[in-house]
């Protein structure tokens, strides 16, 4: 799910659990991304769930990012990557990162991978990023 600035600001809560990061463009981190518990780009003091997602940066080929297809390739470029820890900077188009969420939201951590397609803008309104993201699923029984 995507959520829009107006959908977090103001928010009593209604939405915090299902978040998992958030994108920011700072005058020195550039385009980031940053997990809820770390953010402080907006006021998310009404939150009571502050999900703390984990980044790594990965050496993956934009190229590469289709061809990830199991748990196990996911759990490959995640293990392989370096901890970048709860906020990620300097990200630029092609870049391929591997995140894992809170190890307590409800379901349990799960990991995945993020390609950025775009950046629009710097530090401004209107401005945004295009991602595309890959992310572990349960198995239903």
């Amino acid at each position: 799910l995507t959520y829009s600035m107006n959908d977090v600001l103001g928010t009593v809560d209604v939405v915090s659990a299902d978040i998992d990061f958030g994108y920011y463009y700072g005058a020195n981190d550039n385009a980031s991304l940053s997990a809820p518990s770390d953010y402080f780009i907006y006021d998310l003091s009404n939150w009571s769930v502050k999900n703390a997602t984990q980044f790594v940066s990965t050496t993956l080929a934009a190229s590469d990012f289709d061809e990830l297809s199991t748990f196990a390739d996911i759990d490959v470029v995640f293990e392989g990557g370096t901890d970048e820890g709860k906020i990620i900077t300097g990200l630029a188009v092609g870049d391929v990162i591997a995140f894992a969420t809170d190890e307590t939201k409800e379901g349990g951590s799960k990991k995945g991978v993020i390609l950025v397609k775009t950046i629009t803008g710097a530090d401004g309104e209107g401005d945004n990023i295009e991602i595309d993201v890959i992310v572990q699923e349960p198995v239903s029984e």
